[in-house]
């Protein structure tokens, strides 16, 4: 398997083989770099080994057969757009230990249902779950403050979502053609979400005509 992974000191930096369907990488890694397996369009599973600290920028850009990726819990941080366009992807977790999340990380994985972020993150990145269209609902950890522009952008099947009481801002477009967001509630009271930063547009497309708060609903 190493002979279609070009690594350098612990870093893998390209896969070689861009028409391999399945890869166990070895241990020893410690990061890998952006674009490592970009346009891999065959690859359906990804083993990243206990060691991996760190995962790139667009490491599996395109890889629209993706499937299955193990994130082991040796991970911190994770750059932008890590499985960006990962179609196939339905069920992914972020463990716990990853602190630090890059922009867009699951942008267009269409297939994606079911999905785990770490609950020490402070904010939804920007475009984290832009076109997940098969995601129907997401409770937000509650050590998030922040959800950024464009979060859950044209995730067309998503129903219900749970906000924390401890969010301070919305960002623009955040909800933006959730067509099918018929349930916002609101861990924090009614005065709370009034106190709220919302930005522009942040739920146009929305059929929700309330969210329901800790002490009860208020018009939207």
């Amino acid at each position: 398997m190493s002979d279609i992974l070009q690594i350098e000191d612990g870093v893998l930096v390209e896969c070689l083989d861009r028409r391999a369907t399945s890869v166990t990488i070895p241990d020893g890694v410690i990061k890998i770099r952006n674009f490592a397996f970009h346009f891999c369009n065959l690859l359906s599973s990804v083993v990243i080994p206990s060691g991996v600290t760190e995962i790139g920028d667009d490491p599996f850009m395109k890889c629209e057969s993706l499937s299955s990726v193990s994130i082991p819990e040796s991970v911190t941080k994770m750059g932008n757009y890590v499985l960006d366009g990962c179609k196939s992807l339905a069920s992914v977790s972020i463990p716990d230990s990853v602190v630090e999340i890059g922009a867009g990380t699951f942008y267009g994985c269409t297939s994606l249902s079911s999905v785990s972020i770490p609950k020490s993150i402070s904010k939804i990145g920007y475009q984290m779950f832009w076109d997940c269209e098969s995601l129907l609902s997401f409770s937000i950890p509650p050590s998030v403050t922040i959800i950024c522009k464009y979060a859950f952008g044209y995730c067309k099947s998503l129903e219900s979502v749970t906000i924390p009481g401890g969010v301070t801002e919305i960002g623009e477009g955040a909800f933006m053609e959730c067509v099918a967001l018929s349930e916002l509630k609101f861990g924090g009271t009614k005065a709370e979400w009034k106190s709220i930063k919302r930005g522009r547009c942040w739920r146009r497309g929305v059929p929700a005509k309330s969210v329901i708060c800790a002490d009860g609903k208020v018009r939207l």
